[in-house]
């Protein structure tokens, strides 16, 4: 077999991973038409991938002998990751109330941008002449997604806020995951992320608790479905992606997120775009393709956030 064809399951599993992990957004809307709250869309989309990725852990040997975290990183899991995860899922699903799916999910996905500039304050890396253009060209983006010509905001500016809020906490939440994946695999950081943020939510919406057994069997499937395939089976296939293809080829892959959505925002949810948005979105996906596109030199470790993300995101 040949160097470029061995490369297809990879690029196959990086490509499927994406598509599924796109379709979250579309599970969250179809949970708010079933009357579902935030917090009890937060609350089952962890537990029930939690359950799901522990039952895989279990019948693997080998990665339950991989689940243990050194006690100095367990201030970073639960002071940095899982608070910021926490934040950003809350923020996410909450600004999806407001915005369109589709152009959620391109404002979201500045946080590679945003990884670049917390990377320079947290670890002093410097930023490349090429990362600061990006940046111009996607904030550009999100301003002409955002904005009207006449420059009236098109969508609730509280959905906007709350969507842009949540990148960065992806943005921080990518920032300490990279030291946590220096000693750590990222099925070890799942596996110890998802059970506590779905503990603080399971928390904060406990009085409303019994109520979930009032939920319709249709709002039941839309979650198993948004835990299983956009969260537990894009979460393997990802870390598939990764391992054969490397964490800059796959990141570069999953840059199709966005448009899949929108995509499936337009055929199942009834969503369209303007030309002004559909030229915002053009800037933010064409500025992360040049962000994530491999270069001849050792790409600082802010610029493969995918690789650390595999969940947030998202």
């Amino acid at each position: 077999m040949t160097a470029s064809a061995s490369k297809w399951p990879g690029l196959l599993m990086a490509l499927a991973s994406a598509i599924l992990f796109s379709t979250l957004a579309i599970f969250v809307k179809l949970a708010y038409w079933q009357n579902l709250s935030v917090n009890a869309v937060v609350v089952l989309r962890m537990v029930l991938a939690s359950i799901f990725l522990w039952l895989t852990i279990g019948l693997h040997p080998r990665a339950r002998r991989n689940l243990k975290i050194a006690r100095a990183d367990w201030p970073v899991l639960l002071g940095g990751v899982v608070l910021t995860y926490g934040i950003s899922e809350f923020t996410y699903f909450m600004g999806l109330r407001y915005l369109p799916a589709g152009v959620a999910i391109f404002l979201v996905y500045l946080y590679p941008v945003l990884v670049v500039l917390i990377a320079y304050l947290l670890y002093r890396e410097r930023p490349s002449r090429r990362q600061i253009g990006v940046a111009c060209i996607c904030f550009l983006g999100c301003a002409v997604l955002s904005f009207e010509p006449n420059g009236h905001m098109r969508f609730s500016a509280w959905g906007i806020f709350l969507i842009l809020l949540s990148a960065l906490c992806i943005a921080l939440y990518t920032a300490y995951s990279q030291r946590l994946l220096q000693n750590n695999s990222p099925l070890t950081v799942s596996a110890w992320t998802l059970p506590p943020v779905g503990l603080f939510f399971i928390l904060l919406d406990f009085p409303n608790l019994p109520h979930y057994v009032t939920f319709s069997p249709q709002a039941w499937w839309i979650m198993l479905g948004a835990a299983f395939f956009a969260t537990f089976v894009s979460l393997l296939l990802f870390f598939g992606a990764v391992v054969r293809i490397g964490a800059a080829r796959t990141a570069l892959v999953c840059t199709v997120e966005p448009v899949s959505t929108a995509l499936m925002a337009s055929l199942i949810l009834g969503e369209q775009m303007t030309g002004w948005q559909m030229l915002g979105a053009a800037l933010i996906l064409g500025g992360l393709i040049i962000l994530e596109w491999p270069q001849k030199t050792n790409a600082p470790i802010g610029l493969t956030p995918q690789s650390l993300t595999a969940a947030a995101s998202n």
